[in-house]
């Protein structure tokens, strides 16, 4: 995967840790509630990473991208068909906060939330150097 505005190549495994530290937050925020937690993926082969739902209904979905803030066609397309009330792409880039289509398109800093997000994207960042 390559981040055109600045030609970095970040690895799958990358995106799989913040993709996992999203996810271990929610699993914190939501523990002892009903909530469940799912993958989405359809015939034509488009993904979201996650999807939250209490008593069965969509509540909201979660996109991580590493640094593409272009709203991701696959999250749109569920947010629609699935009717999700909330829905974020959650990128690593800093200082990333806005609307686009009913989807907020905000920095995996600001979405963890305090300093635990912030360490955590600092060691994520140093990593990829």
């Amino acid at each position: 995967m390559t981040d055109t505005a600045q030609n970095i190549i970040f690895s799958d495994e990358q995106k799989n840790k913040l993709i996992n530290l999203l996810l271990s937050k929610i699993i914190i925020d939501f523990e002892g509630h009903k909530a469940e937690l799912y993958f989405l993926r359809d015939v034509d082969k488009r993904e979201v990473d996650f999807l939250v739902t209490v008593k069965g209904k969509p509540w909201f979905a979660v996109e991580a991208k590493l640094n593409n803030e272009r709203l991701s066609p696959h999250l749109l397309y569920f947010k629609d068909r699935l009717n999700i009330p909330f829905c974020y792409q959650v990128v690593k880039t800093a200082g990333v906060d806005r609307l686009e289509k009913g989807v907020r398109i905000i920095s995996a800093g600001k979405f963890l939330g305090g300093v635990v997000g912030r360490a955590i994207l600092y060691s994520l960042h140093y990593e990829a150097a």
